[in-house]
Formats: C-alpha cells, structure tokens, sequence
C-alpha cells in the first residue's frame, strides 16, 4: 500500500487523514457506537470480539476486499461458500489484489477532490417548516451512569421544523409534539 500512495501529506499528527492510528481508532469508535447502541456502556469490551471480526471481515468501500484478504492474499473461507454454486475462488490473483490497491488509490484521489470543491462552495444550508432534520448531540460522559461519549449517538431526532426564526435558528419539534 506504502508503494503505491506515496505522497506526503501535511496536517496534525491527530487528524485522521494524516495518521492511520487515528484513522484506525475512528473507525473502531463508529463500530463501538454501534455495539453498544442501547446497552451498558461500563462492558464495552464484551463487545470488542465481534467489533474486531467486523472491522477484519468486512469489505472495505475503497478496494471492495476486507482487510484480512487484502493482508494475508486470500479469502477467508466462510462455512456458506460450501453450499454456494459461485463460491468465490479463496486464492486472491496478485492481479485481484493489484486492482483493489489501485481501486482504494482511485477512491481517495476522488474523496479529496470532491473535498476540496465542497470547502469552496461551502454556505450556510436554510432549512424550511415541515423539514425535518436530525441535531448534533452534546454527549457527556457519565461517571456515575458509566456511559462514555465516544459510544454515545452522535446525533438525534429526527425532529420538523415548526418555526424557522430567520437568523439561524428554528424551532423544533420532535415526533411526541414536545418543542426543542
């Protein structure tokens, strides 16, 4: 991977696009916010087994393989594939694996270009009565109900729009009729 996108990039050593450990630890927090949607946040590593199985064997968008195929050369072999008329060969060509590289290249050339047009054209998004949006959490952690931030919701809602006030602000409702 290091041979193919080989480009110095120059950004904070906490910013995920420069470090892949940040990278890495905001992808595991997306996972862990979704494993403990709805559960005790206090036995976050009872879930940490199914997280790493999903972070490993899961297709990444950018080369359309999971890490562990991209890593080891081949598939990992599902007990599914047995049963299956068009098993996917295990053995990974180093074409296949070239292609993927090459796809996640693709891919990312393409992100920062899309990302560098939407910071030029970046305005104030208006909103109108009867839309309906979701609102940024302002999570806190809990000592006392054992509850961590970075496994809480990001966002809620969804709420309508009943009043927009013309400076930014509106009013809003969510779907028990109570006002935010």
């Amino acid at each position: 991977l290091l041979k193919i996108i080989n480009q110095n990039i120059h950004t904070s050593i906490r910013h995920p696009s420069a470090n892949p450990a940040e990278r890495y630890m905001s992808t595991l927090a997306q996972y862990m916010r979704v494993a403990l949607f709805g559960k005790d946040h206090d036995l976050w590593y009872d879930q940490l087994a199914d997280v790493d199985i999903c972070m490993n064997e899961t297709p990444h968008l950018a080369t359309g393989l999971t890490p562990v195929t991209l890593f080891l050369g081949q598939r990992v072999n599902r007990e599914w594939y047995q049963v299956l008329p068009n098993a996917p060969q295990l053995e990974l060509s180093p074409a296949e694996r070239d292609e993927g590289l090459r796809q996640a290249k693709l891919l990312t050339e393409r992100m920062s270009l899309a990302r560098a047009k939407r910071f030029k054209r970046l305005a104030f998004t208006n909103f109108n009565v009867g839309d309906q949006v979701w609102v940024k959490s302002l999570n806190v952690s809990s000592t006392t109900q054992r509850s961590y931030h970075k496994f809480m919701a990001r966002y809620c809602g969804p709420y309508r729009i009943a009043k927009n006030n013309h400076n930014g602000s509106y009013l809003l409702i969510d779907e028990n009729g109570r006002t935010k």
